[in-house]
């Protein structure tokens, strides 16, 4: 989100939008938590306040002070995920002054980071001047990103490709996640967990986004859900719906990526179609086809899922019920989707899962000289 202020009487509504949004975020989150009556009772809602120019992007004042205060411009321009890995940094400060009044130890000590681990925060969220957003969409060192150029590659390529020379790009690339993204290593090295938004908030659940959710889920070593996210420029406040991933920075980026792809593929199909048919491709229509294109994904990397040997299972697994053990923390109160029935033009499901089963890419450049990417 970006935000320019017309008048000082504009911002000071937004201030007061956001100030309501991270309280309600502080209760929300507070209130998951499995404290005890004694614990519970020990921790007080601070005083919220946003600071415009400053260096860092949140601080907590503890004592008599009590308040947690974050940046303006962060409030202003990043997505609001951004803003509440911020918002649970503080949050961490502030657990760990309630829970550990007597340790004495750097800002960011051993004991603050060891609260950050229980509660899910990113501690040096508050520091760094590369956002959740940028740290997730942006490139960097280290296998994840690694894996990722390999996972853009591939879907680079089938954006430019035609549906009959290599296998399915997604499917390639969930072999390479496999291949490449599980090892005893990575799992024991207890990489962080992170929840970051897809696509745009709407005043409702969308179903195609719903069912994407569901692939990104079944497939990608992700956790998707339903956020409530603050329209800041509405008055009163309003809250939108909008899908958000679950899982490693990695994974999330990887997720995001796909989804990014899946739905510029279908784009690019719906549009073809419209050209060779000549008739008009309506919402329902895309709709339909959508979910046929996931469908058709779907059985294919189901096939190659079962396929896989009992070592790598054992490693997903184990990767599985670590982002379950986190995902059921971080959000314990939410609801299962649930869709409504609807008709279907069959002709346009059967369309997205004829294509949805044969998603290819074209031959490319590696290691200077020309080879297919699924040999």
């Amino acid at each position: 989100m970006e935000t320019k202020f017309s008048s000082p009487e504009n911002q000071k509504l937004f201030c007061q939008a956001a100030i309501e949004a991270l309280r309600l975020e502080w209760k929300t989150f507070i209130q998951n938590i499995k404290f005890n009556a004694a614990e519970r009772r020990l921790i007080k809602e601070p005083v919220f306040a946003l600071a415009p120019g400053v260096s860092w992007l949140g601080r907590w004042y503890g004592g008599t002070k009590q308040t947690l205060e974050l940046r303006l411009e962060l409030v202003m321009e990043h997505p609001w995920y951004a803003v509440v890995d911020v918002l649970l940094h503080e949050i961490a400060h502030q657990l760990k002054e309630v829970f550990y009044p007597n340790e004495v130890e750097p800002p960011h000590g051993p004991v603050f980071r060891q609260v950050c681990l229980w509660i899910g925060a990113n501690p040096s969220a508050s520091t760094e001047l590369t956002e959740l957003d940028s740290r997730v969409f942006a490139g960097g060192t280290g296998s994840g990103n690694e894996l990722l150029e390999k996972v853009r590659k591939l879907l680079s390529l089938a954006e430019r490709g035609d549906e009959h020379e290599a296998e399915s790009a997604l499917v390639k690339a969930r072999s390479l996640m496999t291949r490449y993204g599980l090892s005893e290593e990575d799992l024991d090295d207890g990489e962080q967990y992170t929840t970051v938004y897809l696509g745009k908030a709407n005043l409702r659940q969308d179903t195609v986004e719903g069912y994407l959710g569901g692939y990104l889920h079944e497939f990608w070593s992700v956790r998707t859900i339903w956020i409530t996210v603050p329209d800041l420029q509405a008055r009163p406040l309003r809250w939108l719906r909008q899908l958000a991933v679950c899982g490693t920075v990695s994974n999330c980026r990887i997720a995001s990526y796909v989804y990014d792809f899946i739905h510029h593929f279908a784009f690019q199909r719906l549009t073809s179609m419209r050209v060779r048919t000549g008739r008009r491709i309506g919402v329902r229509d895309s709709r339909d086809y959508m979910l046929g294109l996931l469908r058709g994904l779907r059985s294919v990397m189901k096939q190659q899922r079962d396929e896989l040997d009992a070592h790598t299972l054992a490693l997903v697994e184990k990767n599985n019920g670590q982002l379950d053990h986190f995902f059921d923390f971080r959000f314990p109160s939410r609801l299962a989707n649930r869709s409504s029935g609807f008709r279907v033009n069959q002709d346009m499901v059967d369309a997205g899962e004829q294509d949805g089963r044969n998603l290819k890419i074209n031959p490319g450049l590696e290691q200077g000289g020309p080879r297919l990417l699924n040999q």
